[in-house]
């Protein structure tokens, strides 16, 4: 079943060199909502939500030959999406440590590309985590991948709960600045 909606959403690409005005709606169309979705859990504004998927349906036109062409357009909208949510974000100071525990904190994805999306930030944030200390080590993994409180981890690591509030927030800057790199979006 699932491989009929992924030709269907191929198709559905496709037409961008055939019909690019009703491929577009028909792709704003059915993909508004889960872009809607994914923008929102980063930059945490309607407004700028509703500005960002615009920015990606002008994208979509602009490289619609080259968009039409691809194996995996789905995949590639997705990942405009998210790099657009993460700069406009960091450019309105919108970001914060919470909306990256917010993102790996979703529930389980439910088609290929949330998975393939999922399975890309885990193993970026994994990349990221080796140049942490072994305390903000510790810190992050119970906080974000065990989704303990803080207060839970402070009595489990035996350490006051300003400190593990101090371990999580440098770490999150870090793992936040990592991400920033693979992705080109912050020149800090």
């Amino acid at each position: 079943m699932q491989e009929q909606s992924d030709h269907t959403d191929i198709d559905l690409f496709r037409q961008l060199d055939v019909n690019p005005e009703k491929a577009l709606k028909d792709i704003s169309h059915v993909y508004k909502r889960k872009l809607y979705l994914r923008i929102y859990r980063i930059v945490r504004d309607m407004e700028l939500t509703k500005e960002i998927f615009s920015d990606i349906l002008l994208a979509l036109w602009q490289d619609k030959s080259k968009i039409a062409k691809m194996d995996f357009p789905v995949r590639y909208m997705y990942v405009i999406a998210y790099h657009r949510s993460l700069r406009v974000a960091a450019e309105k100071g919108k970001r914060q440590t919470g909306s990256l525990q917010e993102l790996l904190k979703m529930q389980s994805p439910d088609n290929a590309e949330d998975i393939l999306f999922v399975n890309d930030l885990y193993r970026q944030i994994k990349l990221a985590q080796k140049g942490l200390t072994t305390r903000e080590n510790e810190v992050f993994e119970l906080s974000v991948f065990s989704r303990l409180e803080k207060k839970e981890i402070a009595e489990k690591l035996n350490i006051s709960e300003i400190t593990v509030r101090n371990h999580l927030s440098s770490a999150m800057k870090q793992i936040q600045a990592h991400l920033g790199k693979l992705t080109g979006l912050f020149l800090v």
